[in-house]
């Protein structure tokens, strides 16, 4: 099987991809990482992000398959998840005030609402 991870360049999103290392049923299971920009507003979105030092690394050493983000970042993940049809999808999460979530919902809760295989959800 396969393991999608949603992550971002935040805490969160590196503890998601280190969570996903490891509990992989085996050592040669599939790793696709969907990298996205953060849903906060105080992080700005680069174009594209690639984790540094042991991470990636570790990354590199699981034969992680990574993916450019998409313009809908919740969206672009979902559809990789149809087509990869992962055993499970990792995200990382971050506490949130009700009100901030009302107002800017957030990508965490779209794919925990859209997707069709169990998610897993790693708090820092």
């Amino acid at each position: 099987m396969t393991i999608l991870a949603f992550t971002t360049d935040t805490d969160e999103g590196h503890a998601a991809l280190r969570w996903a290392l490891a509990n992989r049923e085996h050592p040669g299971e599939p790793l696709h990482v969907d990298f996205a920009h953060s849903d906060k507003p105080s992080v700005p979105a680069p174009r594209g992000w690639q984790p540094a030092g042991p991470l990636a690394d570790d990354l590199r050493a699981a034969g992680a398959v990574h993916h450019a983000p998409g313009a809908e970042p919740a969206e672009t993940t979902l559809a990789l998840a149809e087509e990869l049809r992962p055993r499970l999808l990792v995200a990382g999460i971050r506490h949130r005030t009700a009100t901030m979530k009302l107002i800017l919902g957030s990508h965490i809760q779209h794919l925990l609402l859209n997707s069709a295989c169990p998610v897993v959800c790693v708090k820092t």
